[in-house]
């Protein structure tokens, strides 16, 4: 928790990494002086490496002490959409825009496991603490656990986040999960296009979940202690809710 990544820029002109430390607000480093905006980037757990990614496809990886970049990864063939590392640093994760999820060996981006079950953009991955589960959310509806020892999914909900019907309504409502995170308790927590907070067992099983706010929430994360969980929406309110119920 001392260090703050911080990722963007603008399309088609730049994007960059940058760290700092949280206590004095201090610039630690700037990584990744790409040519458009980084859209997914992570820091590992021992503040070594930093890895990114958008929509130039490639996955690349950083060194934080030199800046320099140790490698790059081009199996993705879509826009990279969400980047994390495991616990213990080990193993890399990264989603794109066509629903692809990868494993990778984080010391050298070798392949380890293909996750293929999205149809269509994955928005957010998140690991329970142990580094057993990933979780992963797409625009397709669908909310995600992996087990990362199989490949296999612990459990798939397609249904976690369709918005209830007012009035008169043609065609299939989109239904996507915007934002998950697993929590320090081992609870999951995601946020979607119906509005509302959800909350699941660390084995994707629903536990309860917020009325509708007045507007798209896009994301949320929960405090240290689990006790909090806080979601940001489109007009830039933040929602804070009890994470003990």
């Amino acid at each position: 928790g001392n260090t703050l990544l911080a990722a963007g820029g603008k399309g088609v002109q730049s994007g960059e990494v940058v760290l700092f430390d949280v206590k004095t607000g201090k610039r630690l480093a700037a990584v990744g002086h790409e040519m458009d905006v980084v859209l997914a980037a992570d820091l590992s757990p021992d503040g070594k490496l930093v890895a990114l990614g958008g929509p130039g496809k490639v996955v690349k990886v950083f060194s934080v002490a030199d800046g320099k970049q140790l490698y790059e990864i081009k199996r993705h063939t879509d826009w990279i959409t969400a980047v994390e590392f495991s616990p213990d640093g080990a193993k890399l994760a990264t989603g794109d825009r066509a629903g692809g999820i990868y494993l990778w060996e984080s010391h050298n981006g070798g392949i380890l496991l293909n996750l293929a079950e999205h149809k269509d953009s994955v928005t957010s991955l998140s690991w329970r603490g142990d580094g057993v589960l990933l979780a992963s959310g797409g625009e397709d509806g669908e909310l995600v656990v992996w087990n990362v020892q199989d490949g296999f999914p612990v459990a798939t909900d397609a249904k976690a986040h369709i918005p209830k019907a007012k009035g008169v309504v043609y065609g299939k409502p989109p239904s996507g999960v915007l934002s998950l995170q697993y929590m320090n308790d081992g609870r999951l927590v995601t946020i979607g296009r119906d509005k509302c907070i959800h909350l699941w067992t660390s084995d994707g099983k629903p536990v309860s979940a917020t009325q509708p706010g007045d507007a798209l929430l896009t994301k949320v994360t929960a405090s240290w202690d689990s006790k909090l969980l806080i979601a940001g929406d489109y007009q830039g309110n933040l929602t804070l809710w009890d994470g003990r119920q």
